[in-house]
C-alpha cells in the first residue's frame, strides 16, 4: 500500500482554494496520520435549486455576505428560473433585492412571466416586484412577456 503524505500547510492551501479562506471546514486525520478524509465539496446554488434543497439553500444564504449574488449567480433568479417558489420565498425573506437584474437587465419577475410561473409571479408581486421595468435588450415589460409567450393566466 502506498501512502502519500501531505504537509499541514499543503492541506490547508487545498482547503482554502476549494472552500474559501474564511471557510469553517473540518478535515479528519487518522490517529496515526496515515489517512486524511477531506470534507465534502460544497454544492453550488445552481445544484441546490435544481434539487429543490431548501435546507442547503438556507445554509448557503445564511453564510453569504451578499445574498443577491453568490459566486456569480443570483439565488433569486436561479430559483425563479427553476420554478422553485419555496426558494424564491426564502431568498426574498432573507432580504434579497426583488428587482435585482441579471447582466442583460432581466429580473426574476420577467423570467417567471415569460415562463408562465404563476406561483413565483404571485410571490414576487407580494414582495413588491416592479412589473414595469424593461430589460436592456428588449422593450417589453414583464406582463407583456407573459402575454407574448402565451401565458395569459399570468398577464
Amino acid at each position: 500500500m502506498k501512502f502519500v503524505y501531505y504537509s499541514l500547510t499543503t492541506l490547508l492551501c487545498v482547503v482554502a482554494t476549494v472552500y474559501g479562506s474564511d471557510a469553517d471546514v473540518t478535515v479528519e486525520v487518522s490517529a496515526d496520520g496515515s489517512s486524511v478524509t477531506p470534507p465534502p465539496t460544497p454544492r453550488s446554488v445552481r445544484e441546490l435549486v435544481a434539487d429543490r434543497d431548501i435546507k442547503g439553500l438556507n445554509d448557503v444564504l445564511s453564510a453569504a455576505s451578499d445574498i443577491n449574488l453568490i459566486k456569480g449567480y443570483s439565488p433569486l433568479i436561479l430559483s425563479a428560473l427553476g420554478n422553485f417558489n419555496e426558494g424564491v420565498q426564502m431568498v426574498l425573506d432573507k432580504g434579497a433585492n426583488v428587482d435585482a437584474p441579471e447582466d442583460d437587465g432581466w429580473t426574476a419577475l420577467m423570467f417567471c412571466c415569460s415562463r408562465g410561473n404563476i406561483a413565483c409571479v404571485e410571490t414576487l408581486i407580494k414582495h413588491n416586484a416592479n412589473p414595469f421595468l424593461v430589460p436592456k435588450n428588449n422593450n417589453k415589460w414583464a406582463y407583456d412577456m407573459a402575454f407574448r409567450g402565451g401565458h395569459k393566466e399570468v398577464s
